[in-house]
């Protein structure tokens, strides 16, 4: 349980032994049947109180099952589907649910040093964050380095080394 909260992340049967490494209570295979269900029930049968998911277009078609609380918050980062978003309105206003949007790239300097520091104390800081390298190249390499990207087959962060 990490800061008194409980995670339960999706990931591949391929990258269960990852994401439990990185601390989530529980992992879902999201291409192994009702994902909605599941998440439920590795909560005790409940609603979650907020999903922080990079991919809002796949999430928010589950909002009708139930898997979000009244009041809760979706926080997305990304969506596999970049145009029109879509989601069941009369769920999410009869819900009050809450959609929390943002782009790294897009924040402040000041915002970024503000969640650089609250994140290095609450996770790096106290060694609850163990950060996945899958490989790291050289920045004549970063053609490469995409690549690696791209095939989905990374297990962890690609890094690129600057001289």
């Amino acid at each position: 349980v990490a800061a008194g909260y409980r995670v339960i992340g999706t990931a591949s049967s391929r990258r269960f032994e990852m994401a439990k490494a990185a601390g989530c209570d529980a992992v879902i295979d999201p291409h192994a049947g009702d994902t909605a269900s599941a998440i439920i029930a590795a909560n005790s049968g409940n609603a979650v109180d907020a999903i922080i998911d990079l991919d809002f277009s796949s999430t928010a078609s589950l909002l009708p099952s139930g898997i979000l609380k009244p009041h809760g918050v979706l926080i997305g980062y990304g969506s596999n589907d970049m145009g029109a978003a879509s989601f069941d309105f009369r769920t999410a206003l009869f819900n009050a649910h809450r959609f929390s949007f943002f782009v790294v790239y897009e924040l402040t300097d000041d915002e970024r040093r503000k969640a650089e520091e609250r994140l290095y104390s609450a996770l790096v800081a106290t060694k609850a964050l163990t950060i996945a390298i899958d490989k790291t190249y050289s920045l004549n390499e970063v053609a490469a380095s995409h690549q690696r990207v791209e095939s989905g087959n990374a297990m962890g962060n690609v890094l690129v080394a600057l001289p």
